[in-house]
């Protein structure tokens, strides 16, 4: 959170359950913001308990992936060359999610690609025939320049306080082809949780690098925040740059354009906003990163370019230079006016100078910030654009303040981005077109429903019968002609005598017997591709089900069974899966 704290003390292993203020004694933000914390630690863990890491309310259940659109099917024309997969745009559902605890809220249907911070640069040429869609859920600091209605005009339009957001975003996880058969289990939700690219996506946010801190000469420290935040991944080079002020200098822009881009070096002129708190805050030499929402929200930098010019603050116009960038250059072009600047600090007598404004990073290596203040990083973890430390320092101990034991600093996890992930469902590009196989939410009622529900019988309907075949669980049965209780394979000759789906067998004084489920939910064998949502009749192998596709509903004059709750796409034209229908006879 890039806000102007003094600190952040919230720690849980020390178990505190509220802040206690006393009179007549200074109220620091520091304690406010702890109880927020306490409250906020307590409530997800709580929920987390009670719905365990992913839950829906059954009647306002979000985020139902629907790959169907009721006017028209979506197919996908690929050259015989054509590598890469197109990109699905279902439909997100409205309504709510818990993802450890942490309440996510679609408070519209909206597509896939239109979702806030979608970029399909991220998908081109990576997705398999098999995906995942997945919930990522993590919190974003809000201030007066993101969202200006923070900005009380009664005070003249200061800024007084922030916002913490949740922010959900709905992305995909290519899988290999034979993870398909997961979805035909009973237990798909623990299957899909298992798979190893599941288990490298949460390994990512487990295993991080950590950071140790240390003051280590007799220099005079001032009442500082530091941050530490890592600035860029790639190719195995990891950067990080640095603020004394927890990052919280930011300048809005009135304008900017590009005065020059010369041998991939750009020149940028821009004229800052008048709502600063300091109006010295911004000096020739200094470093500045330039924000933008969208490119916040979808994880990216850009590069840092260094204050090269700049007057006066009466102007108001600043020159920067840094390396030319064609993101930026589009982002400038699109919504100048929207982006920030961002401060960031160096040390002027650092040698080599920071390259481009950041440091690279060296692992189980003490690196200078400023004024002794040395940083190392841990070997061995995981580092994410966007990851945090801070560093408190203070004047009366000319020291900063960090955990240590016997050992020395203690090599901490950063305190965020913390990203929370849950699986929604699981899709599958046949016949050049995307079909949804699983719905992999968990759904639950609220605990007076769901009492009422124990106490009353269950809702499904179902009839003891006789048969003289061999039957088995899954089977679609028909009654016999002439008999009561006696049942055989479904067939498209007796399939207006359809009955069922066989749910269980038991021996009764030596008698076989079946129990056959004629309304509610049941484990169906089905051939042929079924799609969730499908309706349901009788095929032509005996004892199964079909998909009946809409175009055909109005022709068909055979029993209909019901609705498939799963989907099933077969490995060849004869096999034979099992997946749950609700059963409503028509």
């Amino acid at each position: 959170m890039q806000g102007d704290f003094s600190r952040l003390t919230f720690d849980p292993k020390k178990q505190y359950r509220a802040v206690r203020m006393q009179q007549g004694r200074v109220l620091l933000d520091a304690d406010w913001n702890e109880q927020i914390d306490i409250f906020t630690y307590y409530t997800e863990t709580q929920l987390k308990d009670v719905l365990g890491v992913a839950g829906a309310p059954a009647a306002h259940a979000g985020f139902q992936i629907n790959i169907r659109n009721e006017r028209e099917e979506t197919h996908y024309s690929l050259e015989e060359d054509q590598q890469e997969i197109p990109v699905p745009d279902f439909r997100i559902g409205s309504g709510r999610y818990y993802v450890d605890g942490i309440l996510c809220e679609n408070e519209h249907e909206q597509l896939f690609t239109e979702q806030p911070a979608y970029l399909p640069a991220v998908y081109r040429a990576k997705l398999k025939e098999v995906v995942l869609v997945y919930l990522d859920s993590w919190s974003r600091h809000i201030t007066s320049f993101e969202d200006p209605l923070l900005r009380e005009v009664a005070l003249g339009g200061i800024d007084t306080t922030t916002r913490v957001q949740t922010v959900w975003q709905v992305k995909l996880l290519p899988l290999s082809e034979q993870h398909l058969t997961v979805a035909h289990s009973q237990n798909a939700y623990e299957h899909v949780v298992a798979l190893p690219e599941w288990s490298e996506l949460l390994s990512r946010s487990r295993h991080r690098g950590r950071l140790s801190a240390r003051h280590n000469l007799p220099t005079p420290l001032e009442n500082q925040l530091y941050r530490v935040e890592i600035h860029r991944v790639h190719n195995n080079e990891v950067t990080f740059k640095w603020s004394r002020e927890n990052g919280s200098l930011l300048f809005g822009l009135e304008d900017i354009s590009q005065i020059e881009n010369r041998n991939g070096i750009a020149r940028y002129q821009a004229v800052l906003g008048d709502q600063l708190r300091d109006k010295t805050a911004l000096q020739k030499g200094d470093w500045v990163e330039f924000i933008e929402s969208d490119t916040a929200l979808a994880g990216h930098t850009l590069p840092l370019y260094q204050v090269v010019d700049f007057p006066d603050f009466t102007s108001r116009k600043v020159t920067l230079a840094g390396p030319y960038s064609s993101r930026l250059a589009g982002l400038i072009k699109q919504k100048g006016e929207q982006l920030l600047l961002r401060r960031w600090d160096y040390d002027p007598r650092r040698v080599p100078p920071p390259q481009e404004g950041t440091i690279l990073l060296c692992e189980d290596e003490w690196q200078d910030l400023e004024l002794g203040i040395q940083v190392r990083f841990s070997s061995g973890g995981t580092y994410t654009v966007g990851d945090y430390w801070l560093i408190p320092a203070r004047t009366l101990t000319d020291t900063i303040e960090w955990p240590t034991d016997e050992h020395g600093p203690l090599a901490l996890p950063p305190r965020g981005i913390d990203h929370h992930y849950c699986p929604l469902a699981l899709l599958h590009f046949h016949e050049h077109k995307w079909r949804l196989v699983k719905d992999l939410r968990q759904l639950f009622m609220p605990l007076p429903a769901l009492s009422a529900q124990i106490d009353r019988p269950q809702r499904n309907l179902r009839e003891i019968c006789l048969s003289k075949e061999e039957l088995a669980v899954g089977d679609l049965v028909s009654l016999v002609p002439s008999t009561k209780h006696s049942v055989e394979r479904a067939t498209v000759e007796n399939a207006r005598l359809l009955l069922g789906i066989i749910t269980e067998k038991e021996i009764e004084h030596g008698e076989q017997r079946y129990q056959v489920t004629i309304y509610g939910r049941a484990h169906c064998k089905v051939v042929g591709p079924v799609e969730w949502g499908d309706l349901l009749t009788v095929s032509h192998q005996d004892g199964c089900a079909r998909a009946l596709r809409s175009e055909h509903i109005s022709s068909h004059h055979g029993a209909i069974l019901g609705k498939a709750l799963d989907a099933y796409l077969p490995d060849d034209e004869d096999g034979i899966g099992l997946i749950e229908v609700m059963v409503t006879l028509q």
